[in-house]
Order: structure tokens, then sequence, then C-alpha cells
């Protein structure tokens, strides 16, 4: 995340920055290609032991999936020539469409061994996958290559480094003696009926916070996007974490029973809002930077306190709701929040940059409209439980937010630790004997 998150910006600058930034949000949409077989899988067998899975099923449907794959690689090719006139896009259509396959086979593999329990494969690949790609781009940097096209190629070849890998770690499910193709037309059927809603849910759940830079692409210069880009990658900071959390909490959960989920969320809630709370104080060594290093991107600091206080409710969702819903199955309810979440949020940046004419705008509405949806979201899902000690956290999540984003507009070190400090030390002396109650009981 530092190395995406400054050293590239400044190496780049705004405008190929920019082109970088489309390119990598794009990518993240490419698992809707996998039709939710990954997601199916996760509902199936989270929980399951490796060597009790229906390999013979898994290899016959892994068969169909492959020549799917291929199919979509070419038809998107052919779109991508005819439809992309300027070089540049042409070029991140193409690494866009071999990137497809990569994506879609390294989420399946990756959800089996998560799914399993073989929480250590996972985390191993996925570090990998880390330190290849910051060694290519520090690479290209020693040698001064920082153009959009570069980037996109090493970023493109150590994801393929890490599916290959990928594939040699899961050659059980991959190779070996399978069934026949109906039975594999019949597991990828099963897994993707309720797997692609999941799937369907969880991009219009990452597409909240990010909505906002479409907005910016289509109305404002590709510099102005880089920028903007800029500050919202800078999240990653602070959300890495807990979306690790949260992707470890949820087969922990599908071992939990029902009743006892339920009454440990709160407790869980109060954890990750503690967590986020003190990681805001990362904002004070980003605004340095930003101020003394990074000149360029200057013009950020008009919003960016208020993208970083949207940590709190992202974090929430990453850590907490999207691993309990997947946990309780209740798949068809999230995706109905998640849509309603998206046309409000679209609705809502339109709104706000109609009115504001600028991009603070687009940020501060964001991170209002992100925070509602995270609650109704986690109100949805517990409907007549827990609702009082949620709505007393979000009362304390609202102060804390309020809190950051007002010593954070005065762009002041010594006002924000001030500000900003005084508010977490009243968060924890008020909460104290409930964090303490929390931490012994899920001890």
């Amino acid at each position: 995340s530092i190395v995406s998150g400054f050293v590239l910006p400044e190496k780049m600058g705004p405008e190929s920055f920019g082109y970088w930034q489309i390119y990598l949000f794009y990518v993240t949409y490419l698992n809707l290609f996998g039709l939710g077989f990954n997601d199916g899988i996760a509902l199936f067998y989270g929980g399951y032991d490796y060597d009790k899975l229906p390999f013979e099923r898994l290899r016959a449907s892994m068969r169909i999936i492959f020549t799917y794959l291929l199919f979509v690689c070419i038809i998107g090719s052919g779109l991508v020539y005819f439809i992309c006139t300027e070089g540049i896009y042409r070029f991140v259509g193409f690494a866009l469409i071999l990137n497809i396959p990569l994506t879609c086979v390294q989420c399946i593999l990756l959800t089996i061994f998560l799914s399993v329990g073989k929480t250590e494969i996972y985390n191993f690949i996925n570090l990998l996958l880390k330190v290849l790609t910051v060694a290519f781009y520090l690479i290209l940097i020693f040698n001064n290559h920082t153009n959009t096209i570069e980037m996109i190629c090493v970023d493109t070849l150590g994801r393929s480094i890490i599916t290959v890998i990928c594939i040699v770690l899961g050659r059980k499910v991959l190779f070996g003696k399978r069934s026949k193709l109906h039975e594999g037309w019949h597991e990828i059927l099963e897994k993707s009926k309720s797997g692609f809603l999941i799937t369907i849910a969880l991009i219009f759940s990452m597409s909240m916070p990010m909505l906002g830079r479409w907005i910016v692409e289509r109305y404002e210069s590709i510099a102005v996007y880089g920028i903007y880009s800029f500050a919202i990658s800078l999240l990653s900071i602070i959300i890495s974490f807990t979306n690790v959390l949260g992707t470890v909490l949820f087969p922990i959960l599908k071992r939990m029973e029902s009743d006892r989920m339920e009454e440990r969320y709160c407790d869980f809630a109060l954890i990750c809002d503690c967590i986020i709370t003190v990681a805001l104080f990362m904002y004070i060594p980003v605004l340095f930077i930003v101020e003394k290093v990074m000149r360029q991107y200057i013009p950020s600091l008009e919003y960016l306190y208020i993208i970083f206080a949207m940590c709190i409710p992202l974090g929430r969702m990453q850590l907490l709701v999207i691993p309990y819903y997947k946990a309780k199955r209740m798949e068809k309810e999230f995706l109905s929040v998640n849509i309603i979440g998206v046309i409000g949020m679209f609705s809502s940046l339109i709104i706000a940059y109609k009115l504001s004419g600028n991009v603070c705008g687009i940020a501060l509405d964001t991170t209002i409209v992100m925070y509602g949806w995270t609650l109704l979201s986690e109100l949805f899902l517990h409907r007549n439980r827990n609702k009082r000690k949620l709505i007393r956290q979000a009362l304390w999540e609202i102060f804390i937010m309020f809190i950051f984003a007002f010593a954070g507009s005065f762009q002041s070190y010594a006002m924000f630790i001030t500000i900003y400090g005084l508010g977490v030390i009243l968060y924890f002396v008020v909460i104290r004997k409930e964090l303490l109650y929390s931490l012994q009981s899920l001890k």
C-alpha cells in the first residue's frame, strides 16, 4: 500500500497515474466473469476438510470453466479491437482481457483454500503477490520506466506468476480422475446459482466508494482523476488490515452456531471500531508526505480528510457485514441492500457534483452515503436483534467521524492531534468496560 499509494503516484505523475488507476479500477470487477462459482464454493464447502472435497466433480467443472474463459478471451479481444480506437485505451482493454482468466482461476482456487481452513496457503499466495508486484514496481522505478503501459505489463506478469503457483498448489483440484461433464455442469449450476448473487452483491459493494471516481473520470481531466484516485487509494493503508480479518473471519463464522454468531457480532464490531479509530492517526504521516514530498497531489488535501473518515464504515463493512451475510446465507438480501445502496449513491453523487461543481462535494457525499448504507445493511442483517447496541455504536461512530473530519479540516498537525486525540480519549474512557467485556468474551 505504501509503494502503490505514495511511491508510484509521485514517480508517475497525476496524468499517467490516472490512466494506471483506470486499469486497476476495472481489474477489480473481472471476477464477475467467474459467474459466482468461487463464491458458491465458499457457501457450500465452507468448513469442509480439504480431503473430503468432491474432487472429481470439481475437476470436471474446472474443465468447463477453462473452456468458457477461453471463449470469453477470444470474444473480448475482438470487441476491444473494434471498439477501442485510442492507443492507450486499446492496450488497457487487451490487458484486462488477459487478466480475466488469471483473476477467475486465482479466485476459485484461493476460495477453496480459504473455505477449507488452509489459511496458510491463502496468506502465502496473497503475500507473494504483493512482494512480486512491489519488486517489479521498484525495478521499473529505479530504471526510470514508470509509464502506464510498463506498469500494466509488470502487474500482469505478477498476476500470471501467481496464477501458475495457484495451479501448482491446487493441482489436486485440477488434475486427476474427474466426473463426467454433465456432473461438472451440475456442479457449476448449483454453486453459481447462489454464488452469482454474492458476486454481484460484492461488486455492488466494491462500487460504492468507487462510484465517485467514475463521475470524476467522466467530467474532470485525467490529472484531476489521478489526484482523486490517489486520495481514494490511500484508504487501502488502513482498510487492508480489516479486509484480511474479514476474509479469515468467514470460515470461522461458518463453524459457529447461528445464535452464537448473533451474540458475538457487537463484540466484533466494537473491536473493529477501536482498531480503525486508532489507525486513523495514520492521517498525520500521510499529511506530512503529501505536503513535503508529493506536492503534485496537494489539491487532494482539500478533501483527503473527508475520504479518510470513510475508513470507519468501509472497514466495518469488510470485516463484519459481508462475512456475516455470507455465513448466514442471506445472499438475496445482501444483493437487495447493495442495489439500493448503489442507486442511492449514484443519484446523490450526480446531485452533489451538480451542486458543488467540484471533487470535494463528491468526497463528502460518498462518505455520508457510505456510512448510511453500512448502517442500513447492519440493521437489515440483524432485524430484531442487537438493534439497540448497533444504534449506540452508530452514534459513537458518527462522533468519531465528525471529530476526525473537523480536526482534519484545519490541515494542522497540532490542531489535528489535539482535537482528534481528545475525542479518541473520550471515546475509550466511555467504552472501556464494554471493550474489556468484548475482548474477554471473544477470548
